[in-house]
């Protein structure tokens, strides 16, 4: 069964993994900083949400049942991103922003992170959200 509720807003700003639920069972992910201007989703087993933001990230949630978790927070962008779409191999993600660049970064979840990013993980525990640039 699909985890996505398209009721579900995502809202910006604060912690970027904190998730609460209302007493109406919505359930909000804070996984930018600056208001969200875009949203695509790769449906599967466990959807993945992708949103894109002013703060010129993108964030990849996987969503299982009732539960949202962050697990990449997508940089490249020097300008706010405006747009995504999903590959219709749902392999790929390209991103479109004020910054006139086109990016285009991997949807897989089981991929490792940037190198740099793996390093730092090592020499500490994070529950942040890892880092990825485009490919």
């Amino acid at each position: 069964s699909s985890g996505i509720n398209a009721e579900w807003p995502l809202r910006p700003g604060g912690n970027p993994t904190r998730e609460s639920r209302t007493s109406s069972g919505i359930s909000t992910l804070q996984v930018h900083e600056k208001p969200i201007k875009c949203v695509s989703v790769i449906k599967g087993e466990g959807d993945v949400i992708i949103t894109g933001s002013l703060d010129q990230n993108l964030a990849m949630v996987r969503s299982e049942a009732d539960k949202m978790e962050q697990v990449f927070v997508l940089k490249g962008h020097t300008e706010t991103v405006n747009c995504s779409g999903v590959s219709p191999s749902q392999h790929q993600l390209a991103s479109g922003s004020w910054d006139t660049f086109l990016k285009i970064w991997t949807t897989s979840l089981n991929e490792p992170c940037d190198e740099e990013e793996k390093k730092k993980r090592r020499k500490k525990s994070s529950s942040e959200p890892l880092l990825r640039t485009p490919l």
